[in-house]
């Protein structure tokens, strides 16, 4: 939308104005995938702290030969595969994407 406004010859008088909302678009996008990311992270990092069995499993790999680093990344990958996180990340997603559609709303609605 924004790039097609300043394609637009006839809209050069608002270039100005349309260069401003395409940084407060850049910020808010920037500012929303820092708050997703802060939430999923400390979704996953308080789960990854009580999987106490996940990471003893992965820890007692050491020493039984080669394909250390593949049978480790096995476990933690079997252990994310089985915490249903998909539920988690749909809502996340979902409510992001509000959020941006509210803000593209209010974009249009300048414009």
């Amino acid at each position: 939308m924004i790039k097609s406004c300043m394609a637009n010859p006839e809209l050069k008088p608002v270039h100005n104005v349309v260069k401003q909302m395409s940084q407060i678009a850049n910020r808010t996008r920037d500012n929303e995938l820092a708050y997703v990311g802060e939430i999923a992270s400390d979704h996953y990092n308080e789960h990854l702290r009580k999987a106490t069995s996940m990471w003893s499993n992965a820890a007692s790999q050491w020493g039984k030969g080669s394909g250390y680093k593949g049978r480790v990344v096995n476990i933690i990958s079997d252990w994310f595969n089985n915490q249903h996180y998909g539920v988690f990340e749909t809502k996340l997603k979902k409510a992001s994407d509000i959020r941006w559609s509210k803000f593209l709303s209010s974009l249009k609605g300048i414009l």
